[in-house]
């Protein structure tokens, strides 16, 4: 019975995250500088269901994509986000750099975001959680 249920919960969860993974989340990525020198950086959230929660982090790249940072002065949907709609990022660009030179181009990215409660939940009641390993 204990085998079962454990090869429905890792089922699920596979199929869960690869339905979440396997869409473009972000879409519509766009960028432009305004007058107080901050990149401004506009995405679309389109979740296959509106309820699902997201994760939303940005990455800067200078180099065309070989190296990545996060940049910290930023403010805006980043985060814990949910909901279909435009969105949009400011990063306070001298606050974290001396400079800011060459092919830059931000990318913004979703995952998933599972509540601390699932996880609890999970190794509290001996069910397959993310963080229990004894399966």
């Amino acid at each position: 019975m204990r085998n079962s249920l454990t090869k429905r919960y890792i089922l699920y969860f596979l199929i869960h995250f690869s339905f979440s993974y396997g869409q473009n989340v972000v879409q519509n990525v766009d960028w432009d500088i305004n007058e107080d020198n901050e990149m401004v950086i506009t995405y679309t959230l389109n979740p296959e269901k509106t309820n699902n929660v997201y994760k939303i982090s940005v990455s800067i790249t200078s180099d065309g994509g070989r190296t990545w940072f996060s940049p910290r002065s930023t403010e805006g949907d980043l985060g814990k986000q949910k909901g279909y709609g435009n969105k949009q990022i400011t990063w306070d660009i001298f606050s974290d750099r001396d400079e800011l030179e060459g092919d830059v181009y931000p990318k913004v990215e979703a995952e998933v975001y599972l509540p601390p409660t699932l996880i609890g939940l999970g190794i509290s009641t001996g069910l397959p959680g993310i963080l229990n390993y004894n399966m």
